[in-house]
């Protein structure tokens, strides 16, 4: 949604992670550099769907956010 993040799955205050869903879900190691890549252990079928990352950044309507499909598919 525009003002909150719904099914939140881990957040960061930009130097440590700070709620995790689950400890499937991991930050890359270097937050202070700015490395917010998300790892996901034993992904499964489930966690297929729409990603966001959102940051945010002080004032009205200024925060930043990429979008990620998931698909995950049996490997054959």
């Amino acid at each position: 949604s525009w003002f909150s993040c719904e099914n939140t799955v881990i957040s960061s205050d930009g130097l440590q992670v700070t709620y995790r869903e689950s400890n499937r879900f991991s930050l890359a190691s270097t937050l202070e550099r700015g490395d917010v890549s998300l790892t996901i252990k034993a992904a499964q079928k489930r966690d297929a769907g729409m990603y966001v990352c959102r940051i945010e950044v002080p004032g009205l309507f200024n925060d930043i956010s990429y979008n990620v499909y998931l698909f995950i598919s049996n490997g054959k």
